[in-house]
């Protein structure tokens, strides 16, 4: 089983509030998180999360504007199948 976890939904708003792109860059010296980390959950290949950097993004974005409460997206992938039943 694998998890995905996204914010590309999220900045994609801030893009569009703002009418600009952000770099992975711009992004991190405005919000004060690493840009690897910004780059990870946009992308979705993030293998490790702290939540105190999730939060301080989101509290970056939510100050800009953002409703952060409708963007993040943790995904379950190859899910295993159900137990069949005894019967």
């Amino acid at each position: 089983m694998k998890l995905q976890f996204s914010v590309k939904q999220l900045v994609r708003d801030l893009e569009d509030l703002k009418g600009e792109m952000y770099s992975f860059a711009q992004l991190s010296k405005l919000s004060g998180v690493d840009q690897r980390y910004i780059s990870s959950w946009v992308q979705g290949d993030a293998d490790y999360i702290r939540f105190q950097h999730v939060e301080k993004f989101l509290d970056y974005l939510h100050r800009e504007g953002v409703d952060v409460s409708k963007g993040c997206t943790l995904t379950v992938t190859n899910e295993p199948e159900p137990p069949k039943s005894a019967n």
